[in-house]
């Protein structure tokens, strides 16, 4: 378990960033990496690596959050 003060100062810091953006740092930044993946996956020296990390990103977050509705297993 946190300690109370860790989890008071997180919600000061994450609560503006919130309001003002729409999304915690770690969406947000979760959410910038997702769409440089895709960008570096369209140009010709993509590789074929980000699709790898778009792939790793989803088995993430299914692990962490669940599958989405509809999503096979």
């Amino acid at each position: 378990m946190m300690p109370e003060d860790y989890i008071q100062n997180h919600i000061e810091i994450e609560t503006p960033h919130l309001r003002e953006t729409g999304m915690t740092r770690y969406e947000q930044c979760w959410d910038a990496l997702m769409e440089q993946m895709y960008k570096q996956a369209k140009t010709i020296h993509g590789g074929g690596w980000p699709i790898f990390v778009l792939e790793r990103m989803r088995l993430i977050e299914d692990e962490v959050c669940g599958k989405m509705d509809g999503e096979e297993e």
